[in-house]
Protein backbone atom coordinates (compact mmCIF):
# COMPACT_ATOMS: atom_id res chain seq x y z
CA UNK A 1 0.00 0.00 0.00
CA UNK A 2 1.51 3.38 -0.95
CA UNK A 3 2.57 5.59 1.52
CA UNK A 4 0.78 9.08 1.50
CA UNK A 5 2.49 12.87 1.16
CA UNK A 6 1.88 14.60 4.46
CA UNK A 7 -1.06 16.60 4.30
CA UNK A 8 -0.73 20.05 3.31
CA UNK A 9 -2.89 21.38 6.08
CA UNK A 10 -3.86 19.72 9.31
CA UNK A 11 -7.68 20.49 10.09
CA UNK A 12 -8.33 17.63 12.15
CA UNK A 13 -7.18 14.55 14.00
CA UNK A 14 -8.89 11.03 15.40
CA UNK A 15 -7.14 9.70 18.19
CA UNK A 16 -7.23 6.12 19.84
CA UNK A 17 -7.38 5.76 23.58
CA UNK A 18 -6.61 2.86 24.30
CA UNK A 19 -2.38 2.61 23.78
CA UNK A 20 -2.35 6.04 22.32
CA UNK A 21 -3.83 8.07 25.35
CA UNK A 22 -3.94 5.60 28.18
CA UNK A 23 -1.23 2.99 28.87
CA UNK A 24 -3.70 0.21 29.65
CA UNK A 25 -3.46 -2.05 26.74
CA UNK A 26 -1.76 -4.70 28.47
CA UNK A 27 -4.65 -4.72 30.74
CA UNK A 28 -7.18 -5.41 28.06
CA UNK A 29 -5.15 -8.65 26.66
CA UNK A 30 -4.65 -10.35 30.14
CA UNK A 31 -8.23 -9.61 30.33
CA UNK A 32 -9.97 -12.72 28.64
CA UNK A 33 -7.06 -15.07 29.83
CA UNK A 34 -7.08 -13.94 33.06
CA UNK A 35 -10.83 -14.81 33.34
CA UNK A 36 -10.18 -17.72 31.71
CA UNK A 37 -7.83 -19.37 33.94
CA UNK A 38 -10.15 -18.56 37.03
CA UNK A 39 -12.63 -20.59 35.60
CA UNK A 40 -9.92 -23.35 34.97
CA UNK A 41 -10.15 -23.07 31.62
CA UNK A 42 -6.54 -22.88 29.75
CA UNK A 43 -7.19 -20.63 26.69
CA UNK A 44 -6.01 -21.45 22.99
CA UNK A 45 -2.86 -19.42 21.78
CA UNK A 46 -5.53 -17.48 18.99
CA UNK A 47 -7.62 -16.13 21.66
CA UNK A 48 -5.84 -12.31 22.05
CA UNK A 49 -6.26 -12.29 18.16
CA UNK A 50 -9.76 -13.22 18.56
CA UNK A 51 -10.56 -10.65 21.50
CA UNK A 52 -8.62 -8.11 19.88
CA UNK A 53 -11.66 -6.82 17.16
CA UNK A 54 -14.27 -7.59 19.88
CA UNK A 55 -16.29 -5.07 21.46
CA UNK A 56 -16.34 -5.41 25.24
CA UNK A 57 -20.18 -5.93 24.78
CA UNK A 58 -19.16 -8.91 22.32
CA UNK A 59 -16.80 -10.63 24.05
CA UNK A 60 -19.08 -12.02 26.89
CA UNK A 61 -20.78 -14.16 24.24
CA UNK A 62 -17.74 -15.61 22.83
CA UNK A 63 -16.23 -16.86 25.90
CA UNK A 64 -19.16 -18.33 27.07
CA UNK A 65 -20.20 -19.97 23.76
CA UNK A 66 -16.16 -21.08 22.22
CA UNK A 67 -14.87 -22.19 26.00
CA UNK A 68 -18.40 -23.39 27.62
CA UNK A 69 -17.80 -21.16 30.59
CA UNK A 70 -20.47 -21.98 33.13
CA UNK A 71 -21.72 -19.05 33.59
CA UNK A 72 -24.07 -17.34 32.03
CA UNK A 73 -23.09 -14.38 29.63
CA UNK A 74 -24.43 -11.53 31.70
CA UNK A 75 -22.30 -13.01 34.61
CA UNK A 76 -19.41 -12.89 33.00
CA UNK A 77 -20.15 -9.70 31.42
CA UNK A 78 -21.08 -7.93 34.70
CA UNK A 79 -17.51 -9.69 35.63
CA UNK A 80 -15.28 -8.16 32.91
CA UNK A 81 -17.03 -4.48 32.94
CA UNK A 82 -16.40 -4.49 36.67
CA UNK A 83 -12.53 -5.11 35.66
CA UNK A 84 -12.76 -2.70 32.76
CA UNK A 85 -13.55 -0.49 35.05
CA UNK A 86 -10.89 -0.44 37.44
CA UNK A 87 -8.55 0.53 34.17
CA UNK A 88 -10.19 3.76 34.07
CA UNK A 89 -10.46 4.52 37.64
CA UNK A 90 -9.73 6.41 40.18
CA UNK A 91 -6.09 5.99 38.46
CA UNK A 92 -5.91 6.46 35.21
CA UNK A 93 -2.29 5.26 33.98
CA UNK A 94 -1.56 7.96 31.10
CA UNK A 95 0.36 7.75 28.18
CA UNK A 96 4.07 9.92 29.20
CA UNK A 97 3.29 13.23 27.05
CA UNK A 98 -0.15 12.79 25.86
CA UNK A 99 -1.59 15.94 27.59
CA UNK A 100 0.78 17.69 26.18
CA UNK A 101 0.27 15.98 22.62
CA UNK A 102 -3.68 17.02 23.17
CA UNK A 103 -2.63 21.04 23.71
CA UNK A 104 0.07 20.97 21.18
CA UNK A 105 -2.65 19.61 18.96
CA UNK A 106 -5.38 22.57 20.11
CA UNK A 107 -2.09 25.57 20.02
CA UNK A 108 -2.23 24.49 16.24
CA UNK A 109 -5.36 25.20 16.26
CA UNK A 110 -6.58 21.46 15.39
CA UNK A 111 -10.15 19.79 15.89
CA UNK A 112 -9.73 16.79 17.97
CA UNK A 113 -11.61 13.70 18.37
CA UNK A 114 -11.48 10.58 20.35
CA UNK A 115 -12.62 7.37 18.47
CA UNK A 116 -12.74 4.33 20.83
CA UNK A 117 -14.36 0.70 21.45
CA UNK A 118 -14.13 1.27 25.12
CA UNK A 119 -17.47 2.26 27.05
CA UNK A 120 -18.00 5.66 27.18
CA UNK A 121 -18.48 6.24 30.39
CA UNK A 122 -15.19 4.56 31.37
CA UNK A 123 -13.31 7.13 28.90
CA UNK A 124 -14.89 9.98 29.77
CA UNK A 125 -14.13 9.32 33.85
CA UNK A 126 -10.22 8.86 32.81
CA UNK A 127 -10.15 11.64 30.88
CA UNK A 128 -11.47 14.10 33.25
CA UNK A 129 -9.58 12.63 35.82
CA UNK A 130 -6.46 13.17 33.91
CA UNK A 131 -7.43 16.57 32.97
CA UNK A 132 -7.55 15.90 29.45
CA UNK A 133 -11.45 15.89 28.89
CA UNK A 134 -11.84 19.69 27.77
CA UNK A 135 -9.34 19.64 25.38
CA UNK A 136 -11.47 17.16 22.85
CA UNK A 137 -13.81 18.53 20.80
CA UNK A 138 -15.70 15.01 20.47
CA UNK A 139 -15.39 11.47 21.90
CA UNK A 140 -17.06 8.44 20.36
CA UNK A 141 -17.14 5.18 21.05
CA UNK A 142 -18.10 1.77 19.35
CA UNK A 143 -19.69 0.12 22.11
CA UNK A 144 -22.38 3.34 22.50
CA UNK A 145 -22.58 3.55 19.21
CA UNK A 146 -23.99 -0.02 18.44
CA UNK A 147 -21.30 -0.56 16.18
CA UNK A 148 -20.52 -4.12 17.21
CA UNK A 149 -17.99 -4.55 14.25
CA UNK A 150 -16.05 -2.20 16.41
CA UNK A 151 -12.86 -1.12 14.62
CA UNK A 152 -12.72 -3.63 11.64
CA UNK A 153 -15.28 -1.11 10.14
CA UNK A 154 -14.43 2.65 9.84
CA UNK A 155 -17.66 3.26 11.10
CA UNK A 156 -16.50 5.26 14.06
CA UNK A 157 -13.89 6.99 12.40
CA UNK A 158 -16.11 8.45 9.62
CA UNK A 159 -18.54 9.50 12.41
CA UNK A 160 -15.66 11.34 14.25
CA UNK A 161 -14.80 12.95 10.67
CA UNK A 162 -18.23 14.15 10.58
CA UNK A 163 -18.71 15.52 13.46
CA UNK A 164 -15.38 17.48 13.40
CA UNK A 165 -16.07 18.29 9.57
CA UNK A 166 -12.78 18.31 7.97
CA UNK A 167 -11.61 17.21 4.85
CA UNK A 168 -10.32 13.81 4.90
CA UNK A 169 -7.24 14.97 3.09
CA UNK A 170 -6.57 17.22 6.38
CA UNK A 171 -7.40 14.73 8.89
CA UNK A 172 -4.96 11.98 10.23
CA UNK A 173 -6.01 9.08 12.32
CA UNK A 174 -3.54 8.12 15.69
CA UNK A 175 -3.34 4.49 16.29
CA UNK A 176 -1.36 1.83 18.00
CA UNK A 177 -3.45 -1.58 17.02
CA UNK A 178 -2.56 -3.44 13.64
CA UNK A 179 -6.04 -4.36 12.44
CA UNK A 180 -7.77 -0.57 13.63
CA UNK A 181 -4.62 1.11 11.29
CA UNK A 182 -5.36 -1.48 8.47
CA UNK A 183 -9.02 -0.04 8.84
CA UNK A 184 -8.51 2.96 8.74
CA UNK A 185 -5.97 3.13 5.96
CA UNK A 186 -8.08 1.37 3.88
CA UNK A 187 -10.17 4.02 4.48
CA UNK A 188 -8.60 6.86 2.82
CA UNK A 189 -7.02 8.27 6.17
CA UNK A 190 -3.49 9.42 6.85
CA UNK A 191 -2.33 7.23 9.46
CA UNK A 192 0.05 7.65 12.35
CA UNK A 193 1.09 4.50 13.78
CA UNK A 194 1.68 4.95 17.90
CA UNK A 195 4.09 2.32 19.39
CA UNK A 196 2.85 0.30 22.20
CA UNK A 197 4.66 -2.41 23.53
CA UNK A 198 1.19 -5.09 22.89
CA UNK A 199 2.26 -4.01 19.45
CA UNK A 200 5.50 -5.09 18.85
CA UNK A 201 4.08 -8.65 17.55
CA UNK A 202 2.88 -6.42 14.86
CA UNK A 203 5.65 -3.74 14.40
CA UNK A 204 7.26 -4.91 11.05
CA UNK A 205 3.46 -4.81 9.42
CA UNK A 206 2.19 -2.38 11.41
CA UNK A 207 5.76 -0.02 9.36
CA UNK A 208 4.26 -1.42 6.19
CA UNK A 209 1.09 -0.16 5.96
CA UNK A 210 1.00 3.28 8.10
CA UNK A 211 1.97 6.65 6.72
CA UNK A 212 4.20 7.70 9.31
CA UNK A 213 5.34 6.22 12.71
CA UNK A 214 6.64 7.36 16.38
CA UNK A 215 7.45 5.75 19.18
CA UNK A 216 5.97 7.97 21.87
CA UNK A 217 4.42 11.40 22.41
CA UNK A 218 7.62 13.14 22.38
CA UNK A 219 8.25 11.94 18.94
CA UNK A 220 4.66 12.64 17.94
CA UNK A 221 4.52 16.06 19.68
CA UNK A 222 7.73 17.43 17.69
CA UNK A 223 6.33 15.42 14.05
CA UNK A 224 2.97 17.79 14.53
CA UNK A 225 5.39 20.93 14.97
CA UNK A 226 7.60 20.44 12.30
CA UNK A 227 4.93 19.91 9.78
CA UNK A 228 2.19 21.80 11.14
CA UNK A 229 3.28 24.65 11.99
CA UNK A 230 2.87 28.00 10.63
Amino acid sequence: MLTKRVPERLSGVILDLDGVILDTMKQWNCLGRVFLRECGIEPKTDLLDRLATMTLEDSPAFLHDEYHVKKSVREIETILKTRVKSFYSPYPRVKVGALATIKTLKQLNVKVALATTTPKEFAETALELSSMRMFFDGLFSCADMGFSEGKTSARIYDVALAFLNTPLEETIVVEDSFYAIQTAKNAGYYVVGFEDEEEFRNKKEILNVVDHYVENHDELQKWLVRCFSI
